[in-house]
């Protein structure tokens, strides 16, 4: 569901969780993490765990983008 108030970006993962990253207009955002029994898990700015989730899906993400650049062609960056 996205809307301009807020976004909702679904990571489906093979392994003990799927991930949704919700963001709002205002910039703020967390992460809805669901198992694969149905159990919901929501963790904001200062939550424990936080900082490590938030650094991992950065760097997947990241590392997903640069993947599909590379593919594409696309090169931003000096070797």
């Amino acid at each position: 569901m996205n809307s301009p108030d807020m976004a909702v970006l679904d990571v489906q993962y093979l392994y003990w969780c799927d991930i949704q990253l919700i963001g709002y207009a205002s910039g703020d955002y967390f992460f809805k993490l669901i198992t694969k029994s149905g159990h919901e898990f929501i963790y904001e700015p200062g939550d424990f765990g936080w900082e490590y989730l938030n650094f991992q899906f950065h760097q997947n993400v990241n590392e997903m983008t640069d993947e599909i650049e590379r593919s594409l062609g696309y090169c931003d960056y000096q070797e």
